[in-house]
């Protein structure tokens, strides 16, 4: 009979990574890596130049200066409650707000306030990848009771899906 300490060496070590997954700080790191991965690889080819915008932008992009036209002349309170109803820049008046694909109350027009459509379009792609990332691990965590590293790769896949960087590569917004 011979004693091998190397069942009890994977079952510690095993635990010593489970320990260290609890803490934040492997999430954290897992998320900034994976959020500058999928920039670097899905979103950022998209938004490089202006060659790779979509027909569709230009639809998009009139709705989001509109908005940010909107805003800026009746002030943020005004017209936070008043939207704008319709916009002379379409069809010589068209409606904007009853247009289901008007993103009025949007991150996205939010975002132009400050930036450009083509930025604001970037930047949302960027939000909502880091919330289908967090969404993706508390919703496993949580809800599902996986454990930590299951949690991870389920979060890393829910934000590395090219639904975003794709949609808006055609143009499509919010």
């Amino acid at each position: 009979f011979t004693f091998s300490a190397e069942p009890f060496r994977v079952q510690w070590l095993g635990m010593r990574i489970a320990a260290a997954l609890r803490g934040t700080g492997v999430v954290w790191l897992a998320f900034l890596t994976s959020l500058a991965i999928f920039y670097r690889v899905l979103a950022r080819p998209f938004y490089a130049s202006l060659e790779h915008v979509g027909h569709d932008f230009a639809l998009s992009a009139t709705g989001l200066l509109e908005g940010r036209f909107w805003l800026q002349s009746n002030g943020l309170i005004a017209g936070l409650f008043n939207p704008p109803w319709f916009t002379p820049a379409w069809c010589a008046g068209a409606a904007f707000f009853t247009d289901p694909q008007a993103g009025y109350y949007s991150p996205v027009q939010w975002l132009a306030l400050v930036l450009d459509p083509f930025q604001a379009i970037e930047v949302g792609t960027l939000f909502f990848a880091a919330l289908a990332f967090w969404g993706g691990y508390l919703a496993a965590r949580r809800l599902l009771n996986w454990q930590a590293p299951a949690a991870l790769v389920f979060a890393i896949l829910g934000m590395a899906h090219a639904f975003m960087p794709l949609r808006s590569a055609v143009g499509e917004s919010g």
